[in-house]
């Protein structure tokens, strides 16, 4: 599932909750509004339990439901007890006009 940056994106199995529920559908453990996944505008991503009766995993370590956790390249997030996925960030590079093109840092 990818999530463009600066938007949020649901997960789970009830379409008028989660734009991506046919991908969920035949995941029973997997519950109607299980997590959302964010990606600010900056790329960072963060995963939020959304009170599942599953559990959203990270790396095998459980989500605190309503608790965001971190994510980073090559994470591995599970949704109850079947649905696995490697996280895949875009690469970040610096910010526009944060270096000038001489290599050096522009005052700011």
């Amino acid at each position: 599932v990818e999530v463009p940056a600066g938007t949020s994106l649901v997960l789970g199995r009830d379409p008028e909750e989660s734009l991506v529920a046919a991908a969920f559908a035949s995941y029973d453990n997997v519950s109607r509004r299980h997590a959302t996944v964010t990606v600010s505008d900056t790329g960072q991503a963060t995963i939020r339990d959304e009170h599942s009766t599953n559990g959203t995993f990270v790396n095998g370590d459980r989500v605190l439901p309503g608790t965001e956790v971190r994510l980073v390249n090559g994470d591995n997030v599970r949704l109850g007890g079947d649905v696995t996925a490697e996280v895949s960030l875009p690469r970040q590079g610096p910010l526009p006009g944060a270096f000038s093109r001489n290599g050096h840092r522009d005052p700011a």
